[in-house]
This record gives structure tokens, C-alpha cells and sequence, in this order.
């Protein structure tokens, strides 16, 4: 905790890695609130240097301006503390009160039983259902006003239906003070977060807001219903605009009315409609206490107030922000959340994936069957209003259709030579940037790609704004699924089998634009012909990072285990490794509870070598059986093996079957097999976890005895996962105690070289390395560049890390890890004997690479496994 609060005072980049077990979270609470509480105390005073590298002037200011600045700064902070406190008082009397009328607060008002308000439309009657079916058709969906392509550039959705009402019901314009931004991977662990918060004192003193996307914090059951984020999202910017009803503008119209009334209560949505006092109040109870998401969500319902939008309303008044990292990859999110990252104080959890979060936030991809759903859907709209569109909004709609075409002919091309064929121009790298990785496959410069589509001459972020500002993806997949006797809902929900066009296809087009948009050095179009697929892939995530990493003041990285370091760092283009903060803590669990074991080969001495070309012959499938089979005799509660891929694991599940490998596991305890599809996890883990524990588990095919096989009683309860590198039991499961007595992983599961994803990253990194030209002509990255190996290695043990990261859960936890390979033999030879961490090895977690031995042989790391576990049976 000393070693953080240090770096948040020195500001920059800090690395700290505290394994599973260790107090993390609690010690991350801890130090950066106490640091925040100093800071506050000082007056809010921006200590040290950020990472935009500039010092505080306040040294040249008299020492007197100094400390009554920092006095009115904690005056004001209290004073704003104490309004809050007042408000809450004041509302409560007055909910008391009006409790006791035999009424019930709405809005701030007292609502009487048994009066309602009459709502507009008494003279419907006066149109003929044939004319009010025409009139909902041109005025239901009509695009918003557009004023051109210089607006929007800054929008801020929170305007969105503001009036008198929102006025009064918006807290007063937060100061600027200091906050703390905290991110982690999913809501689940910044709950865990709030949890902690609670053990602290400081969950008395320091205000905190979790924001989450629509989708997390709706509590309106009409717009949940759509499910798609991207609907959601339209849906609630809509309602939150107070837009009329259809029937409600018709009726106005056909009555002749002069001068329209504002929008009744029906026309928005009841949850933001009440923005008066009752909103205040929900902000006030926000920032009281708190809240994770789900107690956020729960807090709406009972209130009747929007959630999401009192969160966003109360953000920049709290200290401390939690939000998942993947609303802090993208600027557009960001500025939706009315996030503010200028002199904040950054820490993200779990940032081992962070540059992996930060490629996918940033990733698009249209596959054939949404291309042609756009662009029917966009043709349709177009052909609906072409004569209502003001010339400057029916151009940019035009575009828009010859685009989503384009995209569709071009995606309907089954042989890739037509599209080097189409790219006249010259290209923009030194060698042809359209390189084949499979016969089907190309990759393209995103200008090569545009050259092809013939889109070369087309503004994609105005169109994107366009798009956007207008709310035409939801207008147009709405209007279309009217036209087609479906609503956008089942649309959007439809099964990837169905025959209806899906709203989704609209939004994907659209993402991929935007990500047309960027330069040749942010990425690359990959485009797989025979399947229909164009995606965008972003090359390095540096780039689209350190826009974050430049505006806060400081930005803090912690994981159980950072190692390997080199994505890590490469989030932090310009930034010396040396000028980086960084605490790396050994895990609690003495070395007398952790065996850590190289093993070459099976018990009969042929090596186990698990290279791409021989890892799935039958030799080496029966020697993984042997091996296995005797760990697992000696391994009590469960073993957790974790093979390189799902077609080894297929492999060795048949191999064992046919061999009577699987018979012969069986008869020690239930074998079970990590499933492709996510929805049968739960109910395997909840099986694994009573076999190991020695409970009767019930036989199936995936997770259990074979078709027909009994369990027998065992005295020792024993059980066998097998699991995949990368799979989702590899990450974010907890396999503590009996669960996970033994980690194996078999293998180096290095990335697959065929990926030309992956191929074209490589690239990027040798091109720093040696220069563009020579990665470029080289076939592989790898033969030319040191950097682009050594980024390779990264991957690869990142997913290790991670693997034997399930086990040894807490202090009071005793389990062994196996490297099962003879590479790792070879390695942890020359490691041992240079007594570093260089080598591939030199990449494991510290703790593993510390307790790292070298058996001679299976029969002696056998033999040491019966020590170890004999020991902890008798303690």
C-alpha cells in the first residue's frame, strides 16, 4: 500500500501485481482513498507529474494563496457534502408526510387515489384508420433534424429532453476535484469491489457512482424487451427526447391545433420523465451510499427513477467512478457516460487484458447476411422518404445506401484474385499489402480496402455522424420490420438461422464505417471470401490508449500477475519502462504448500513433446494417457488439465475412449470435459465440485463416468477436468481447495500462426523493430525480427499465467503445478543452472518461476508429488 500511495503521489504509469489471495483489492481501496483523503485535505491539490510529463506551478505562488486556496477547496467540498445531507432530510420528512396523507410521492407531488390526468386524442376519430396508417408510416420514423456535418462532434445525450423539469431536477454543476476512476473486467468484480469498500471506514466518507451501459441499468420494461444494445440505446435517446406518439402528433394535426402543448408524461419515458425533485433525491441516495449496479437497477425500480441517467447526473460529484473497462476503451463511450479522465486518477483491475480489450472495443466485422440487410433496410427508408428529406440529409442517405451496396457486392465475391484484380492504384506499402493468408483469405490497408469497395472518395465519419445523430439505424430497421410484419425486437433477437434480415445487420455496417475511418497505421481489413466476412482489426492498441493514459493524471495497472510484461507496456507507447512505477508482491502461501514441476516425459520414458506437428499422433496422445493416469492416482480432490486447443481435446477424448485410457481413469473418479457452449458450464462446475468433495456424480458424456459406467466408492474423492488453453474455464474460475489440488498444462500453447489477425500484429511490432520494409518482405515477422519473437513468447505464456492461476486461492490453499512438455524440461534446465530469469520460463509469474524444480525423471516427480500431498493429508 506505502509503494502505491508513492506512485499516485509521483503520478505516471505504475505496474503492481499481487497474486490471487493476497488482499489485493482491499489494499488497492485502501491506499488510493487514503491518498484521495490527503489530497482532499490539502485542498485538491494536483501533487507530482502526470503523464503528460508537466509540473504543478503552484511552487511559484506565495505560500499564503496557497493555503486559502487549499481552505476553500475543503470548505467548498464540506459545504456540498452538507447540502447533500440536507436535501436527503428534507425529502424524507416530506415522503413521511405525504405517507401519512394516504397518498404516494410521485415526481415531488402528492398523487391522490382515484385521479388520473385525461390524455390527448379525443378527436382520433376524426381521421379514417387508412389515413392515420399513412401518416404513422411518414411521421413515425422520420429522421431527426441534421445540420450538417460540423454538428455533433460533441454531443452530449444528456441535453436530450431537457426542459424546466430538467432544470430543476439536475444537481448543481459539480467543482472540479480530484476522482478516482476504478475499471475492472466485468460488473461482478467491481461488485467485489463495492463489497470491500463496505469493510473499510471510508465507505462513511467518500461518495461513489457505478456506471454501466443502458443495457445493465434500464429499468423500463418496454425498452428492455429489445435487448439489442444498439436498439436500447436508440429506444432510450428517443423517449428521453419527450418525442411524441405517433397518434398524439396525428391527432394535433388533424384538429389543426396552433400551437402544439409540450409532450404529456405518455410521450417519454416514465422512469426519465420524472426529473424534478424525485431525481434530485435518487442522486442524492446515489452519492449517500455505495451502490453496485445491481443495487443501482434495484434502487430505479423502487424509486421509479431512471438509474442510468441519475448515475451519469451524479458521476462528476462522486470521489471514486467504477466502471468496466470496456466503457474507457472507446472516446464515443465515454462522452455518452460523461466520463471525465482530465487530471483523474486511473486504476484498472484485472489488466493483464486490457490490450485485448482494448482491440476488441475498436474491432468491427459485416458478414454477408448483414450487409444485405442493411442494405435493404437503408434502400427501403431511402425509397420511404426520398421526397421529405431536406437535399443535405437525402445526399448523405444516398451515401449511406451505396455503401451498405458496395459492401454487399463485394462480400458476395467468392474468389479472392477479383479483388487484387479490382486495387488499380498503387499500394500503399512497400510490398502488396493484400497478402493471402489462406486461399480464401486476404489482407488488406484499410485505403486498399476502400479502393476495392470504390468507397475511396466517401467521408465514412461524416456518414458514421450522420448515422448517429439522426438515430437512423433504429428508424430504418424499425420502418423496415413495419414493412415486413415483424417488430425490431424479434428482429434484433432473431436466431442466426432465421430468414428475417436483423436489426443487428444495420448496426454493423454501421461500426464497420467507423472503423474504415482509421488510417493504414491503426489497422488492417481482413477479408475471408469464402465466408462472406470483412472485419477490421486493430493493430496496436497503444495508439487508441494512450489518448486515455495522456489526459489522466495518473494511471495505475493491476492483476494478479502482469507477466509477461510486453503487452503491458506496449499500451504505453513513449513512456520508458524505467520511468514506470512498479510493485510486484510473492503470494502468501508458503513454498511448503506449492510444488512446482517440469515433467518431459510419460512413466515409461518416451518424451512428451507436444509440438504443433506431433501433438495429436497417436504416441503422443497414449503417452499423455499414461501420464495422467498416474498423477491421477496420486493427486487427491481435483486435477485440472489444460490441453492447447478444442480439437486435442477432441482428439485425446477419442483416443482414450478407443484405447481404454478413459476406462481405466475412470475407475479412480468421474472424468469431465470443459463444454463449447457456455450455457453448460455451470451445471458441470456444480458436478466437478461435488466429486471433488466425494459425492455421487451422475454419468454423462460431457462431465462424468462413460455411458453405462458406475461410480464405485472411492476413499479418496478424485476428479479429472479437462480444459482449454484460452477456454472459459482457463480464467476468472475459481478452483481453490479441493477443487484444484493439481494444475497441469500440457504443452506451450503458442497462437496460430495461420491467424492472419494474429500475423499482421507481429508484423507491426517487427516493424518497429527492424523497419517497414524488411517486415514487410519478410514471409514471417519472426525470421527477421527479435521483438516480434519475443512478442510471440508473450502470448503464449500470458495464457499459462492465467492457467495455473486457478489454483492456490488463499494463504490457507496447498496445490502443485506441471509443465507437462519437454521443452519446459529443456528450459527449466538452463534456467536452473543460470540461476535468471531469461528464457521462455523467465515469463511465468515470479511466484511459479521461484518455485520451480526439475524432476530427472516422471518417476521422480511422481514420487515427490506422493511426499507432498502425503504430508498435507496427515497435517
Amino acid at each position: 500500500m506505502r509503494a502505491l500511495y508513492a506512485a499516485l503521489e509521483k503520478g505516471g504509469v505504475a505496474l503492481f501485481e499481487s497474486p490471487t489471495g493476497t488482499g489485493k483489492t482491499l489494499s488497492l481501496i485502501s491506499a488510493c482513498l487514503h491518498w484521495l483523503e490527503d489530497v482532499n485535505a490539502r485542498g485538491g491539490e494536483k501533487v507530482g507529474k502526470g503523464l503528460s510529463g508537466e509540473e504543478d506551478n503552484e511552487d511559484t505562488l506565495p505560500s499564503w494563496m496557497i493555503e486559502e486556496d487549499a481552505l476553500n477547496r475543503s470548505q467548498q467540498a464540506q459545504q456540498e457534502r452538507q447540502q447533500r445531507q440536507e436535501r436527503q432530510q428534507r425529502r424524507e420528512r416530506k415522503e413521511q408526510a405525504v405517507l401519512t396523507l394516504g397518498g404516494r410521492h410521485d415526481g415531488g407531488g402528492v398523487k391522490r387515489k382515484g385521479v388520473s390526468r385525461a390524455l390527448p386524442g379525443g378527436s382520433s376519430a376524426l381521421l379514417s384508420p387508412e389515413a392515420l396508417q399513412e401518416l404513422e408510416e411518414l411521421d413515425e420514423f422520420e429522421l431527426d433534424a441534421w445540420e450538417g456535418d460540423d454538428v455533433g462532434k460533441k454531443r452530449d445525450d444528456a441535453s436530450e429532453g431537457s426542459d424546466e423539469e430538467d432544470a430543476d431536477g439536475r444537481l448543481p454543476e459539480a467543482p472540479e476535484k480530484m476522482q478516482i476512476i476504478f475499471c475492472s473486467r466485468t460488473h461482478s468484480q467491481l461488485s467485489q469491489f463495492v463489497r470491500e469498500l463496505h469493510r473499510t471506514r471510508f465507505a462513511e466518507s467518500v461518495s461513489l457512482v457505478s456506471l454501466a451501459s443502458r443495457q445493465v441499468l434500464c429499468v423500463n420494461p418496454a425498452v428492455q424487451r429489445l435487448k439489442s444494445p444498439g436498439l436500447i440505446n436508440e429506444r432510450c435517446a428517443e423517449l428521453a427526447r419527450g418525442r411524441a406518439a405517433p397518434l398524439e402528433k396525428k391527432t394535433r394535426r388533424a384538429s389543426n391545433e396552433a400551437s402544439a402543448s409540450a409532450p404529456s408524461s405518455s410521450t417519454r419515458c416514465p422512469y426519465r420523465a420524472r426529473r424534478g425533485p424525485a431525481a434530485l433525491r435518487m442522486q442524492d441516495l446515489v452519492l449517500s451510499q455505495p451502490l453496485d449496479v445491481e443495487d443501482l437497477a434495484r434502487l430505479g425500480r423502487k424509486r421509479d427513477v431512471c438509474p442510468y441517467y441519475a448515475a451519469r447526473d451524479a458521476a462528476p460529484h462522486a470521489d471514486v467512478v467504477l466502471l468496466p473497462y470496456a466503457s474507457l476503451t472507446r472516446a464515443e463511450t465515454r462522452e455518452a457516460l460523461g466520463l471525465r479522465l482530465e487530471g483523474a486518477v486511473l486504476v484498472v483491475d484485472e489488466a493483464h487484458n486490457l490490450a485485448e480489450a482494448v482491440g476488441s472495443a475498436h474491432a468491427a466485422g459485416l458478414d454477408l447476411a448483414q450487409a444485405r440487410s442493411a442494405a435493404a433496410q437503408l434502400s427501403g427508408y431511402w425509397e420511404a422518404y426520398r421526397r421529405r428529406l431536406a437535399p443535405s440529409t437525402g445526399a448523405r442517405l444516398q451515401q449511406l445506401v451505396r455503401a451498405a451496396q458496395a459492401l454487399e457486392r463485394g462480400l458476395e465475391k467468392k474468389n479472392g484474385d477479383q479483388v487484387f484484380a479490382s486495387i488499380s492504384k498503387p499500394l500503399s506499402l512497400p510490398s502488396p499489402s493484400a497478402t493471402p493468408a489462406s486461399p480464401s483469405t486476404l489482407v488488406l490497408t484499410v485505403t486498399d480496402c476502400l479502393i476495392w469497395l470504390k468507397l475511396e472518395h466517401f467521408n465514412l465519419l461524416a456518414l458514421s455522424a450522420f448515422a448517429r445523430e439522426t438515430h437512423l439505424a433504429a428508424k430504418a430497421s424499425a420502418l423496415w420490420a413495419r414493412k415486413n410484419g415483424a417488430s425490431a425486437g424479434q428482429l434484433e433477437g432473431a436466431s442466426p438461422d432465421s430468414s428475417a434480415p436483423q436489426a443487428a445487420g444495420l448496426h454493423a455496417f454501421l461500426a464497420l464505417l467507423t472503423a474504415l475511418s482509421s488510417a493504414d497505421e491503426d489497422g488492417r481489413a481482413i477479408l475471408d471470401s469464402s465466408a462472406g466476412l470483412l472485419r477490421f482489426v486493430l493493430l496496436d492498441p497503444g495508439r487508441r490508449f494512450s489518448e486515455v493514459a495522456r489526459q489522466a493524471r495518473a494511471v495505475v495497472l493491476a492483476s494478479g500477475t502482469l507477466a509477461p510484461l510486453g503487452p503491458v507496456l506496449r499500451l504505453f507507447p513513449g513512456v520508458p519502462e524505467a520511468d514506470m512505477s512498479r510493485f510486484s508482491c510473492g503470494h502468501v502461501v508458503g513454498t511448503d504448500r506449492l510444488r512446482v514441476l517440469t515433467i518431459g516425459e510419460d512413466p515409461a520414458g518416451n518424451a512428451l513433446d507436444f509440438r504443433h506437428s506431433s501433438r495429436s499422433t497417436p504416441q503422443t496422445l497414449d503417452s499423455l494417457g499414461r501420464t495422467l493416469q498416474a498423477l491421477f492416482g496420486v493427486v487427491p480432490g481435483g486435477t485440472v488439465v489444460f490441453l492447447q486447443s478444442f480439437e486435442l481435446l477432441a482428439a485425446v477424448e477419442s483416443r482414450w475412449r478407443a484405447t481404454g485410457v478413459m476406462d481405466a481413469l475412470l475407475e479412480l473418479g468421474p472424468v469431465f470435459v470443459e463444454p463449447r457452449r457456455a450455457e453448460e458450464l455451470e451445471a458441470l462446475l456444480l458436478r466437478y465440485q461435488a466429486a471433488c468433495c466425494g459425492e455421487h456424480v451422475a454419468g454423462s458424456e460431457n462431465g462424468g463416468e462413460a455411458p453405462g459406467q458406475a461410480t464405485r466408492t472411492l476413499t479418496q474423492p478424485r476428479a479429472l477436468m479437462l480444459c482449454v488453453v484460452g477456454g472459459k474455464l482457463s480464467e476468472g474460475i475459481n478452483f481453490a481447495d479441493a477443487m484444484g489440488r493439481c494444475a497441469a498444462v500440457v504443452g506451450l500453447p503458442y497462437p496460430n500462426l495461420g491467424d492472419p489477425e494474429l500475423v499482421e500484429k507481429l508484423r507491426r511490432v517487427a516493424e518497429e523493430d527492424v523497419g517497414r520494409e524488411a517486415a514487410s518482405r519478410a514471409e514471417s515477422p519472426l525470421r527477421v525480427s527479435a521483438a516480434a519473437r519475443e512478442a510471440y513468447g508473450d502470448l503464449c505464456f500470458k495464457s499459462v499465467n492465467q492457467c495455473v492461476g486457478r489454483v492456490i486461492r488463499h494463504a490457507r490453499d496447498h496445490a502443485s503445478i506441471l509443465f507437462l512438455d519437454q521443452r519446459y524440461e529443456r528450459d527449466a534446465e538452463a534456467q536452473l543452472r543460470r540461476n535468471d530469469a531469461a528464457g521462455p520460463l523467465g515469463k511465468l509469474s515470479a511466484w511459479v518461476r521461484d518455485a520451480l524444480q526439475q524432476p530427472a525423471s516422471c518417476a521422480e516427480a511422481l514420487s515427490e508429488l506422493e511426499q507432498f500431498y502425503a504430508r498435507w493429508q496427515a497435517a
